[in-house]
């Protein structure tokens, strides 16, 4: 019988006063040998976990066994995953190739030797939209595969550079970025023209290894630098801060499971996956909501990019307002004196500031009383 560890360690996060938590859990397993890429398959509830060690193909099910789905997919050094359909796509290194089987049985559809363009396989990004997939060459180069019609070739090598890694797609601008091992600078390329390749923001961090990506635009990134996982919006790159640095050990492979809010690391350095549950933050905001000494009211009117904060509450004295993002980063405080009770009311600029889900804090100086949460689009 397999021995089968699985750790749990308790982490708390606070951020100006708003608890964002996340609860780790350490998976041990003795298939696990190197294992460097992984994916979530939301339709059956698992992730597939790759190998580069030995080339075998993993299956981590809803209870947390795991079990061996492929001893071989036909190549070694499983690199990383995309699924598009019933297909599980494959990167490997040895030799480089793009590897198609069927995820529900394991059944060969295709492999692409890829040793004529490429070195090093390493991450992959879809693009739904044209049937593309963009594969990083970690010697300085972007394959674009046609997964329809199996073909390969490459895309472009302009101003990248060895230790080329991770790769996302920018759907709203039309480009990839691309993330580095040798440096924080990430680079544009723009999917419309292959030498059209530009630097970007710096990331704060070096040997990157893989990206994931949430249904809110944040971009969460795996770090050998410090045994990390950074989080930064795709609009605000060099706005990067600590997602998570607590249980990893040189992390590789990193997924995102929308379903139960959850990450999973491939650590490569000690054979183990962690898993970061982030508690639902929006259930906890409704919680303070509720527990909230002073309601207030928030209108948003974004062709003005104004907030007015109104507080129908007998107040006296000094207080502030505060607007926080999702990650618990204060965005905008504004002191104000109240010297007469009676309704009051406050004006917030969101000039600048990213889509998504804030928080705006009535407190005084040691405590919060009143909280409310706004959706800016």
């Amino acid at each position: 019988m397999k021995t089968r560890a699985l750790f749990f360690i308790a982490v708390a996060l606070i951020f100006s006063n708003t608890a964002i938590s996340q609860q780790i859990s350490v998976l041990s397993d003795p298939l696990f040998n190197g294992p460097e890429g992984i994916i979530y398959d939301d339709e059956k509830n698992q992730y597939f976990v790759g190998n580069a060690n030995d080339g075998k193909l993993l299956i981590i099910d809803s209870l947390n066994n795991v079990t061996l789905f492929k001893e071989n997919v036909g190549a070694n050094v499983l690199m990383c995953f995309e699924i598009v359909g019933d297909s599980l796509l494959i990167s490997t290194n040895d030799p480089p190739t793009l590897t198609c089987i069927n995820k529900n049985t394991g059944y060969p559809i295709y492999q692409l030797n890829l040793d004529d363009v490429a070195d090093a396989c390493s991450q992959m990004a879809y693009d739904e939209r044209f049937g593309y997939l963009y594969i990083v060459d970690q010697y300085g180069a972007v394959l674009k595969a046609d997964v329809k019609n199996a073909t390969c070739n490459i895309f472009t090598t302009t101003n990248l550079s060895q230790g080329t890694q991770a790769i996302e797609l920018d759907t709203t601008e039309n480009r990839l970025i691309v993330f580095s091992w040798s440096t924080s600078v990430v680079k544009y390329i723009n999917i419309y023209d292959s030498t059209d390749v530009t630097n970007g923001p710096a990331t704060g961090t070096t040997q990157c290894t893989s990206t994931t990506m949430d249904n809110d635009g944040y971009i969460y990134l795996s770090s050998w630098s410090g045994h990390k996982v950074k989080k930064m919006h795709i609009d605000s790159l060099n706005n990067a801060g600590i997602f998570c640095n607590d249980s990893l050990y040189q992390p590789v492979g990193i997924t995102y499971n929308p379903v139960e809010n959850k990450f999973a690391v491939c650590n490569f350095g000690n054979n183990t996956i962690t898993f970061i549950q982030e508690n639902d933050t929006i259930t906890s905001i409704e919680s303070q909501i509720n527990e909230s000494l002073y309601h207030i009211n928030v209108i948003y009117n974004p062709s003005l990019n104004k907030i007015n904060v109104k507080f129908n509450a007998y107040l006296i004295g000094e207080y502030q307002i505060r607007l926080i993002d999702i990650m618990g980063r204060n965005q905008i405080t504004n002191n104000i004196e109240i010297p007469i009770a009676g309704s009051n009311s406050i004006q917030l600029n969101t000039t600048g500031l990213l889509k998504g889900t804030y928080i705006i804090q009535l407190r005084t100086a040691d405590k919060i009383i009143g909280v409310e949460k706004i959706i800016l689009n």
